[in-house]
C-alpha cells in the first residue's frame, strides 16, 4: 500500500531544515565577529605594551648619550689642562662630541616606533662609547708622561741652579784673573746666551731634535782696547762635563794657558759694540741635562752661560 503524500508535512519539514541552516549561519557569523574582536584586542594590548617598552628604551638611550657627552666635555677639559701638543687627539675629541650631538638630535626629533630603529641607535651608541674608552686610555697615558716630565723638569731646575752657582764662582775667578790685565785695555762681553736649534732654525729643548748650538754675545765698546782681528772661542761642556768637539774644533791659548775650543770665529773689532754669533755644528749626539758654555778670546775668559736639554 503506497504511503499517502502529505504536502503540509513536506513543507513543514523543509521550513524546519531552513531554520536550522539559518541558525547555524548566524552562530558562525557571531563566533567570527567574536574571534576578530579578540584578535583586535590582543593586537591592541601587545602594540600598547611594546610601544611603551620602545619609548622607555629610547629614553634610556637619550640619557646614556647625555652622560657620554658630559664625559667628553670632561675629557676635553683634561686635554686643555694638559696643554696637549697632540692636535690629532684634541681634534678627535671634538669630532666625537659632534657625533654624539648629532645622534642625540636625530633621536630626539625622530619618532622611534620599532625595535629595529632602536637597535640601530644602540649600535651607534656602543660604537661611540668604545671610541671614547680609547681616548680615555690615551689621555691617561699622556697624563702619566706629563707627570714624569714635571718631575724631570723639577730635577733639571735644581741642577740648573747648581750650575748657575758654579758659573758665578767661575765668573768671580775670571774677574780675579782679569785683574792682572790692564783695566783700560780689557775686552768685555755682555749678553752671553746659548740655545739649541732644530734644522729649521727654531729653538728646541729636546736633545733628540738638536741640529746645532748657537752662542751669541756682544763685545762691548772700548776706546782703549786694541783694534783689528780678534779670535773668539766657545767651549761647550755636556752634562757629564765632557768638552764637545768636531772636525772644526781647534786649539788656542788663553792668557798663556793651552786649551781646546768647540768652535771659534774671527771678527774685526773697531772699538764699538760688536755682536758676535758662533755656531756649533756636527756634534754626533746630544744627551739630556745641563750644558755649560764658556766664551774666550786669546786674552782670556770673557764669561759663561748655560742651557738645558730634556
Amino acid at each position: 500500500m503506497e504511503e499517502e503524500f502529505d504536502p503540509i508535512l513536506e513543507r513543514r519539514a523543509r521550513e524546519a531544515k531552513e531554520t536550522k541552516t539559518r541558525n547555524l549561519t548566524v552562530a558562525a557569523v557571531v563566533l567570527g565577529v567574536i574571534a576578530l574582536g579578540l584578535c583586535g584586542a590582543l593586537y591592541y594590548v601587545w602594540n600598547k605594551y611594546n610601544g611603551a617598552d620602545v619609548r622607555n628604551e629610547k629614553a634610556n638611550v637619550q640619557n646614556e648619550l647625555l652622560m657620554l657627552r658630559t664625559e667628553l666635555d670632561d675629557n676635553i677639559t683634561r686635554a686643555n689642562e694638559l696643554n696637549l701638543q697632540n692636535d690629532v687627539l684634541s681634534d678627535s675629541l671634538d669630532i666625537a662630541k659632534m657625533q654624539v650631538d648629532a645622534l642625540l638630535e636625530r633621536l630626539q626629533k625622530q619618532e622611534v616606533s620599532s625595535r629595529q630603529q632602536l637597535e640601530s641607535y644602540k649600535k651607534e651608541l656602543a660604537t661611540l662609547r668604545t671610541i671614547m674608552r680609547g681616548y680615555v686610555t690615551q689621555l691617561d697615558s699622556l697624563n702619566t708622561m706629563n707627570q714624569k716630565l714635571i718631575a724631570e723638569n723639577k730635577e733639571t731646575r735644581g741642577k740648573l741652579r747648581e750650575s748657575e752657582k758654579k758659573n758665578e764662582d767661575l765668573t768671580r775667578r775670571v774677574e780675579e784673573l782679569s785683574s792682572q790685565v790692564s783695566v783700560g785695555e780689557k775686552l768685555k762681553a755682555r749678553g752671553i746666551e746659548a740655545q739649541a736649534e732644530r734644522r729649521n732654525g727654531k729653538k728646541t729643548e729636546k736633545a733628540r731634535d738638536v741640529e746645532r748650538i748657537v752662542v751669541s754675545f756682544t763685545l762691548a765698546a772700548n776706546d782703549l782696547a786694541q783694534r783689528g782681528e780678534i779670535s773668539t772661542y766657545v767651549r761647550v761642556f755636556d752634562p757629564e762635563d765632557i768638552l764637545l768637539v768636531n772636525s772644526a774644533s781647534t786649539g788656542f791659548e788663553a792668557g798663556g794657558e793651552p786649551m781646546s775650543a768647540t768652535a771659534f770665529r774671527r771678527v774685526e773689532y773697531a772699538g764699538d759694540d760688536l755682536q758676535v754669533t758662533i755656531y756649533v755644528n756636527d756634534i754626533e749626539e746630544y744627551i739630556k741635562g745641563i750644558y755649560r758654555v764658556e766664551v774666550y778670546t786669546d786674552a782670556g775668559l770673557l764669561g759663561t752661560t748655560s742651557f738645558s736639554l730634556r
